[in-house]
């Protein structure tokens, strides 16, 4: 991967079956008995070997934090690439056209020419005409907006915080129901209650002052800032959908804002480690499995009252994003 090079595992059986004439070339590595310095002398002769074989090197490797499975199909060359860095990449196939499908909204460009961008944690499908060309990397402009096929990377031309106050009140969840409050300044539900895991709601209002009055007039995107760990959101009660994975972006379509009493709802579903802690803090049976049980990554018997609790809930900054025509 640190290469560039797309791979599959194969058993020694499926290469005597003769199942593996599809690839280029086949590597019997032979690394796991011997130590990791000759292992990667090794590993680096099959580099060169594979390149003295004809075997095509992609342009997404572990070293630009872009990793990508790759096959061709009526003539086309598609990748799916994920970005396992800290930093979002910008993708472009130097002015040709190329496919792009997202695959959480399902947008789809068929014959796109500028950068597309791929934040971390985020993936999207490439396809390369049949002329083969190929793509380019460069680090993302900074201040840009959620990899969209429908939004350039640019920045926005101004933002408008809410600040709240916040109602917060549990939706769903245990082991106990905490009780509503209100928050002056937003902050995850682990500073008053480290135990529950499920669903909460931050719900405020505002108006649209002569500040924001923009957000009528231009495209407008939400941001919800830092977000444990996934967020549905309602404004009006339109629902503008579900977010899993930062950015926390949401756009929102003319006519969900007016001028007075604009409602904002939040829901944030956090994950299930600190019902776990809580659990085993208070000694509840809940590990069922009959065979191992329920381990750690060292595969020893599970205890998760050792865990720290785990940031639950929405800390922002919530603002809206207003971009130019």
């Amino acid at each position: 991967y640190e290469a560039g090079y797309a791979f599959d595992y194969v058993s020694p059986r499926m290469v005597k079956a003769g199942l593996a004439k599809k690839y280029a070339a086949v590597v019997d590595p032979e690394t796991w008995s011997v130590p990791h310095a000759e292992a990667q002398r090794r590993g680096e002769e099959c580099v060169r070997g594979l390149v003295g074989r004809g075997v095509k090197k992609m342009p997404f490797s572990a070293a630009n934090g872009l990793l990508a499975t790759r096959w061709k199909k009526c003539g086309e060359t598609a990748y799916f690439v994920v970005n396992t860095g800290a930093v979002a990449r910008a993708v472009s196939a130097g002015g040709k056209p190329f496919g792009v499908m997202d695959p959480l909204s399902g947008e789809i460009e068929a014959a796109r020419r500028e950068a597309v961008e791929i934040a971390p944690a985020h993936s999207l499908f490439l396809v390369a005409s049949s002329s083969g060309h190929d793509f380019f990397i460069t680090p993302s402009l900074p201040h840009s907006p959620t990899p969209s096929l429908t939004h350039s990377p640019t920045p926005p031309l101004t933002h408008s915080s809410i600040v709240g106050p916040w109602e917060v009140s549990p939706v769903c969840g245990g082991p106990a129901m905490p009780e509503k409050r209100t928050l002056n300044k937003l902050a995850g539900w682990e500073t008053f209650d480290e135990s529950f895991s499920g669903t909460m709601l931050y719900r405020t209002t505002f108006d649209l002052s002569n500040s924001n009055s923009s957000l009528q007039l231009y495209p407008v995107a939400l941001s919800l800032g830092a977000v444990c760990e996934m967020a549905r959101v309602r404004i009006n009660g339109r629902d503008l959908g579900v977010r899993f994975m930062a950015p926390y972006r949401f756009d929102v379509a003319q006519g969900v804002l007016k001028e007075m009493g604009n409602v904002l709802e939040v829901e944030v579903t956090n994950l299930g480690a600190n019902r776990l802690r809580w659990n085993d803090l208070n000694g509840v049976d809940w590990k069922y499995f009959s065979d191992i049980n329920v381990v750690g990554r060292d595969y020893k018997k599970l205890d998760a009252s050792k865990w720290r609790p785990l940031k639950s809930g929405l800390m922002g900054p919530v603002e809206f994003r207003v971009y130019g025509r």
